[in-house]
């Protein structure tokens, strides 16, 4: 995460299961009012759930065969869709 008015990283997300699966690949935070979770899907299918404030993974989700190329959070935080290179879709219900 960078702080574009310092120009400076202020927090780095780091998982061994995390490989982007292209160059405009990007992480998204959740809907809450403190944005508690960071987002990203990795080459091998995985979609990754990072705590924002702690950085610490919170969860590695996996039923994609395919490279996670998107991912959004419904505006109410309650449901997470994720898409693949292979057209498939899977909506996770977030609790």
């Amino acid at each position: 995460m960078i702080d574009i008015r310092m120009n400076q990283v202020t927090e780095t997300f780091c998982c061994e299961e995390y490989k982007p699966s292209f160059d405009w690949a990007r992480a998204i935070f959740s809907p809450d009012i403190d944005h508690q979770f960071v987002c990203a899907g990795s080459a091998d299918g995985s979609v990754i759930i990072w705590n924002s404030v702690s950085t610490k993974v919170e969860k590695v989700l996996k039923e994609h065969n395919a490279s996670v190329i998107s991912l959004a959070w419904h505006p109410q935080g309650n449901h997470l869709i994720t898409c693949d290179a292979k057209k498939k879709a899977v909506i996770w219900a977030c609790k």
